[in-house]
């Protein structure tokens, strides 16, 4: 879709998108904002672990590329500091990590080891959805599991 149309059809025009919209910018702004203090005040393993968990909320898998450089972009840190951190991660059992994938091992203890900035962050996107939309994700991982 065409910015033109994008701004006539949607942002001119009553349409259900408006309010989403408003929402998701709104949740954007308010996760960068926590973001930016998060990476200030938070360690790198918490930091690490509210990451990763968020984006295997987002993933809806256990196993996604990801490279040490870029996960140090993500969190403002050098490369390796991110390979210490992933290291203690993957010896706690959370992750396992080998050339560019790595394979989210215990959802919930990275969701336990995040930093408390985690919750709040994603209640943001709870209101976008006026529900909890994790919890999807979850019943989908347990049921994944079980087969």
């Amino acid at each position: 879709m065409s910015t033109e149309d994008f701004i006539r059809e949607v942002r001119d025009r009553p349409s259900p998108l408006n309010d989403l919209i408003a929402s998701y910018v709104h949740a954007f702004l308010v996760l960068t904002s926590m973001t930016a203090a998060c990476n200030r005040l938070h360690s790198i393993d918490q930091r690490l672990c509210r990451w990763l968990r968020m984006t295997y909320n987002r993933a809806r898998r256990r196993e996604f590329p990801v490279r040490h450089e870029f996960l140090a972009e993500m969190l403002g840190v050098h490369r390796p500091t991110v390979s210490t951190a992933a290291s203690m991660l993957q010896r706690a059992g959370l992750i396992s990590y080998k050339y560019g994938k790595l394979t989210v091992l215990d959802p919930e203890g990275l969701a336990d080891s995040a930093c408390e900035c985690y919750p709040v962050m994603e209640a943001q996107f709870d209101k976008i959805f006026d529900q909890p939309w994790r919890e999807a994700v979850a019943d989908q991982a347990r049921t994944v599991r079980q087969q």
